[in-house]
């Protein structure tokens, strides 16, 4: 078995690593092509500088790429992780203005378990600050996963795209998601596209793959995703309709979180797949929570909720909180189940508040020029 594995590591528990790459150049962590052939960039510093940064990495001018390979062998991960549980963070910028410069790419790989990941286990924040742009595409292997975690306890993150899109697009492989995660019940996550002079897209796409999803995902007390000038589309498989189960969501997964997702001038589309149970949603979760979910639509743009063609391929807009609330400016809200399939697929739209907790529970939906529509398969 192959075990070549390149790593740049810094073992004290009191440092701090730097990683500075000034005037121009890229940093590549790419995993080989042999069995296990990783590459690792890691620190388990702790209480470091400011910040605690226990990892800092700071690109003037030149890409992020993060590569689990293009091997046909397996387990060849490309990692990089701050690892240290303690009151520790990771900091990560990215420069650039023309290329590939500027832009952060985690790519999972061909091979089975080739994981692509940036993630930081400290309580402090993890933060990403992208100049041009942000792809996380799962691979084509078994369980080759790509993406973006903060999994300490207590950790926020923080996740901004100064201009440029954001893609987050599961992979062809089996169980090769795309991610952005924050796992902790204490902890907040942001999310930030932030061009004000040029349309810049948020888009989740389901995978090729079977259970293949993409999503952005928080288990704190908060979530914002915000869309200065732009489209949010949440989209599960489009393609492969012989596959299954490959969706798009973004969720809060807490019984007391908030919810807060704002989109100017680009409207949002929510959609079912063309595989059985390919599903697609935007939800506040936790069973009978007390949380609230917030959607607004400012400027022009409507809010699509569409069933997809798959069996069983919904397309949803739930709160499980006590309040759901949902703005347009200036569009139309529509609320459509799949219109190809016959009436009997399960391809169904839905937009809820579906608490049970005790308290007034309440759900607004105020559109301003443009309307609400729901329709059903025709003839239903």
């Amino acid at each position: 078995m192959d075990t070549d594995t390149a790593t740049i590591e810094m073992l004290d528990t009191d440092g701090q690593q730097s990683l500075a790459l000034n005037t121009d150049g890229d940093l590549q962590v790419l995993g080989g092509v042999g069995d296990t052939a990783s590459a690792l960039v890691t620190s388990a510093g702790l209480d470091a500088g400011a910040g605690n940064e226990a990892q800092r990495i700071v690109i003037d001018a030149g890409q992020l790429l993060v590569d689990a390979g293009n091997g046909t062998n397996n387990n060849a991960t490309a990692q990089i992780v701050q690892n240290n549980g303690g009151t520790a963070s990771q900091y990560i910028e990215v420069n650039g203005s023309g290329g590939t410069d500027g832009t952060v790419s985690v790519l999972g790989g061909d091979g089975a378990n080739e994981t692509a990941l940036i993630d930081s286990n400290g309580t402090e924040v993890q933060t990403l600050s992208i100049a041009r742009g942000l792809t996380v595409t799962g691979g084509d292997g078994l369980n080759s996963s790509a993406g973006i975690s903060a999994d300490g306890t207590g950790v926020d993150q923080t996740v901004t795209v100064t201009t440029g899109n954001a893609e987050l697009t599961g992979g062809a492989g089996d169980n090769a998601h795309a991610f952005i995660d924050q796992t902790d019940a204490v902890g907040t996550q942001d999310i930030n596209i932030n061009a004000a002079d040029a349309a810049s897209n948020l888009a989740l796409l389901g995978g090729t793959g079977i259970n293949a999803d993409a999503r952005i995902s928080a288990q704190g007390t908060l979530q914002t995703v915000t869309l200065l000038n732009g489209a949010l589309t949440v989209q599960a498989d489009q393609t492969a309709a012989g596959t299954a189960n490959a969706d798009a969501y973004i969720l809060a997964d807490n019984t007391a979180a908030g919810q807060d997702i704002d989109v100017t001038d680009g409207g949002i589309v929510v959609e079912g797949g063309v595989g059985d149970t390919e599903t697609a949603y935007i939800s506040l979760a936790g069973a009978d929570g007390t949380g609230s979910q917030t959607i607004n639509l400012n400027g022009m743009g409507d809010f699509d909720v569409l069933g997809g063609t798959g069996l069983n391929a919904t397309a949803s807009v739930i709160s499980d909180g006590l309040v759901q609330t949902i703005t347009l400016d200036n569009g139309a809200l529509n609320v459509q189940g799949d219109q190809t399939g016959g009436g009997n697929n399960g391809g169904n739209a839905l937009v809820s508040l579906a608490a049970n907790a005790s308290g007034a529970a309440v759900q607004t939906l105020d559109v301003t020029n443009g309307g609400i529509t729901g329709s059903g398969w025709p003839g239903y």
